[in-house]
């Protein structure tokens, strides 16, 4: 708006204060995305496997529409921890690709605008203004990951018959996949996150960003995967972000018949992931304290 048209009006509200001030991060990126129809799409199809667990649970339950098919019970799978594990794993090409898109820019587009330094001119301090651009992809990871699962709980719960394993076994072994999805997800969120932010922190250009972080991502599969193979120790894939959450999801969402073997292995993944964290946020604050030069 040109400021000869004298068209700006005295704010009637009162400042924001607190996590809804650092909410309008979140809300002026998703303005941005309502013109990206590939976003729209995929955030769409996310919740396409949604509705086709629903669908298999409503059949997992009701048998007589089995037999009237002709599927024997056998043939779908049993609703337990190991499903839902599962369920979070079919989410995770989604996961990866709102990293990918929305991830990269949310720092380095700020650098590049130079917006960086005005932004920390304001009162707003940098622990603000990383937890305003780490809640971006925040809600919107959730919305793909534990917000569908626990959904899927609650659909569970309440059309389960009260004689199945399901109910009589809930307040000793089913109510504890409600904490373990929630739990999974938020290590899934902050580990993609914190890195996406990192490698948006480190250049001016999103591009570059997201070739960094996908590289890091595929590449450290490779080379751990390569690492085990050379040395004969399968404890090496845990130097790699996507097999040290696949550990912990084997841990997690163990089952009587498939428990986890390596406790080892679970070790060094836990404190991979402590360790990749700590780093991000150490490169986050050290890039974004150097454009807060109006502050010192």
């Amino acid at each position: 708006m040109p400021v000869y048209e004298n068209k700006y009006k005295i704010r009637a509200w009162a400042a924001q204060k607190g996590l809804f001030r650092l909410l309008a991060f979140s809300r002026f990126t998703y303005l941005q995305l309502k013109d990206k129809k590939p976003v729209q799409t995929f955030f769409i199809m996310s919740w396409a496997p949604f509705i086709i667990t629903l669908g298999l649970i409503y059949l997992t339950i009701n048998v007589k529409i089995l037999d009237k098919f002709g599927i024997p019970l056998k043939a779908l799978p049993q609703i337990n921890a190991k499903f839902f594990k599962y369920y979070l794993f079919w989410q995770m090409p989604f996961v990866l690709f709102f990293t990918m898109v929305i991830g990269p820019p949310l720092i380095a587009n700020d650098i590049r605008h130079k917006a960086l330094p005005m932004i920390l001119s304001k009162p707003i301090s940098r622990a603000e203004y990383i937890l305003g651009k780490f809640l971006i992809l925040f809600i919107l990871l959730s919305m793909v990951t534990w917000m569908q699962g626990v959904l899927l709980f609650i659909a569970t719960t309440a059309a389960m018959p009260g004689e199945s394993n399901w109910l009589q076994f809930f307040w000793s072994e089913t109510i504890w996949i409600l904490p373990r999805i929630f739990i999974f997800s938020l290590i899934v969120i902050i580990t993609m996150n914190l890195l996406a932010l990192c490698f948006s922190s480190l250049t001016n250009n999103h591009r570059f960003a997201g070739v960094g972080l996908i590289m890091f991502i595929i590449g450290s599969m490779v080379v751990a995967g390569m690492a085990s193979q050379i040395f004969h120790m399968n404890i090496l894939k845990s130097l790699s972000p996507v097999f040290s959450i696949t550990n912990i999801a084997e841990f997690m969402f163990y089952t009587a018949s498939v428990s986890y073997r390596s406790g080892n292995q679970l070790v060094v993944s836990v404190v991979y992931l402590l360790l990749l964290w700590g780093v991000s946020l150490l490169v986050l604050f050290s890039r974004v304290r150097a454009f807060s030069v109006f502050r010192e």
